[in-house]
């Protein structure tokens, strides 16, 4: 229960979040994105590869609609998928081409994370696109505002936490590209093996 509390840490920062504690400490610019969804034919895409942000900005900008339904596409599974408006699907590539041609048919807005682009099927559908690609926006100052938000969301009291340097940034991002959650792991491994709250060497 105390494993982490000679770092002044409740736990380990860089584990697995629920959704809502995701959505609470995203650094996600989505306001615009929100603005959008208020039109019942806009589509808004978040484009990029495994572990870049796309699922983190999706449950940011469920927080402007609380009752929205969020469906995510599990490997090899075909879920239900309820009606709202908007609705938020998470791993979109994974629905059957068919399968998302009828849902993009005959609902209202929608906010899709994928690995590729529906712009194409979208459009075809009557739905305005607004894309973001949240690998684009990873910067090194942004990557240190992200690691900050997580180590103070796992703070256990007033006093020092451990430091993540720009140059340990810098290092993370030339080894793992936009993995943030390559990062994140590295920086769990890192946290798991320190003895008191200094710099996280990785």
């Amino acid at each position: 229960m105390f494993a982490y509390a000679h770092l002044n840490l409740r736990e380990n920062p860089f584990g697995e979040l629920q959704n809502d504690e995701r959505a609470g400490v995203a650094v996600a610019d989505v306001e615009e994105l929100a603005a959008c969804l208020a039109a019942s034919r806009c589509a808004v895409q978040l484009l990029g590869a495994k572990g870049t942000g796309k699922t983190t900005h999706l449950l940011a900008l469920k927080r402007f609609f609380p009752r929205a339904p969020y469906v995510h596409v599990a490997e090899g599974e075909r879920p239900a998928i309820p009606r709202g408006n908007p609705l938020f699907l998470d791993e979109a590539q994974r629905l059957p081409r068919w399968r998302r041609w009828t849902l993009f048919r005959c609902r209202g807005a929608l906010a899709l994370a994928s690995h590729i682009d529906h712009t194409a099927e979208l459009q075809a559908a009557g739905y305005c696109v607004h894309t973001m690609v949240p690998a684009e926006l990873l910067t090194t100052a942004r990557l240190s505002a992200i690691f900050r938000l997580r180590l103070e969301h796992a703070r256990r009291s007033g006093g020092p936490l451990p430091a993540i340097s720009d140059d340990t940034v810098q290092s993370l991002k030339e080894r793992f590209g936009n993995d943030v959650r390559a990062m994140e792991f590295a920086l769990y491994e890192a946290i798991r093996r320190m003895e008191g709250a200094e710099d996280v060497v990785v």
